[in-house]
């Protein structure tokens, strides 16, 4: 069975990731993930600007692009919003005044505040569609096999730092979701003059913001457990995770685990197409595991929210 799929929104990681990097392998985009995903028909995409309509036909001859959304198939199944999030409450009610979707996949942050986004998500409940929030490095197959080896190991405390550059918010949030999906809950964050510091229940990781004058989001951090350690060292757009041998077997058993797996390698930390996978599973078996729940985005985002400020 092929899911139908509306793409509301083509900037960066909508369609441009991919055409400006058109001979990287990976797919880095909505457009790109579903246009190859065999269990996905495109049904149309559709962005305010026209220029960018040349520039996908150029690449996709045989994609339908739609100036209105009311010109759009109605039985669209998924919906995928890719759009600036301001506004994005008034945009969800006019998707819902034209299509009865089963899943809208929408890009983070999912509103420009909290109250919005607590409009999006009653309105699609009400009307029982899915919200699923956007966050890739929590698809990635490295991401879940790191997962499995530190709740393998059970380890007693945690500590780490994590340091980013692009925009705090939009891009911060990526790596509280990684972090809560690696180690558990962020229960709380303090602000300080140099720093913010995460705090778990087992631990604690420090997080710098670097620099806002970055297009794109780089991180780096390190983790330190009982007796092994988790690095994930920035390069570029190619970011790796490796296990770090100690004199502990049990650390080293996981760091053979990962060789053993090829998952020690370098991966597109922005690797769309493992989200596409996902939503793959969930629509066939309903496993929505690695994606973060409304409940637990409103928790994450509003601790970020309450310590910026103005400054940022």
């Amino acid at each position: 069975m092929r899911y139908s799929v509306g793409i509301i929104g083509l900037g960066m990681i909508g369609a441009k990731y991919d055409l400006e990097d058109p001979d990287y392998e990976e797919p880095l985009t909505h457009l790109s993930s579903f246009y190859r995903n065999q269990n996905f028909k495109l049904e149309f995409i559709h962005d305010k600007s026209e220029k960018i309509k040349d520039l996908i036909k150029n690449k996709y001859h045989d994609i339908n692009f739609v100036q209105f959304l009311e010109d759009a198939s109605p039985g669209t199944e998924i919906i995928v919003i890719a759009t600036e999030a301001s506004g994005r409450y008034k945009l969800v009610k006019k998707i819902l005044s034209i299509f009865s979707p089963r899943v809208i996949l929408i890009e983070k942050p999912v509103a420009n505040s909290i109250d919005e986004t607590l409009k999006i998500f009653n309105i699609c409940n009400k009307k029982k569609i899915n919200v699923l929030i956007n966050f890739p490095r929590s698809h990635h197959p490295e991401t879940k096999a790191i997962k499995r080896i530190i709740s393998q190991r059970k380890p007693s405390c945690v500590t780490g730092y994590l340091s980013l550059t692009g925009d705090i918010f939009h891009n911060g949030i990526h790596f509280l979701d990684l972090i809560n999906t690696l180690l558990g809950k962020v229960s709380n964050i303090i602000k300080h003059d140099t720093h913010y510091e995460l705090i778990l229940n087992n631990g604690t990781i420090i997080f710098k913001h670097l620099s806002s004058n970055f297009k794109y989001s780089n991180f780096s951090g390190k983790f330190f457990f009982d007796d092994f350690s988790v690095s994930f060292p920035s390069n570029s757009k190619n970011q790796f995770y490796d296990i770090s041998k100690s004199t502990s077997s049990l650390a080293y058993k996981g760091y053979i685990e990962l060789k053993y797996e090829n998952f020690n390698k370098p991966f597109v930390s922005r690797r769309q197409g493992d989200v596409v996978d996902s939503l793959v599973n969930f629509l066939n078996n309903g496993d929505n595991e690695n994606f973060i729940s409304s409940e637990e985005y409103i928790n994450l985002v509003s601790l970020f929210l309450d310590v910026l400020d103005d400054k940022e």
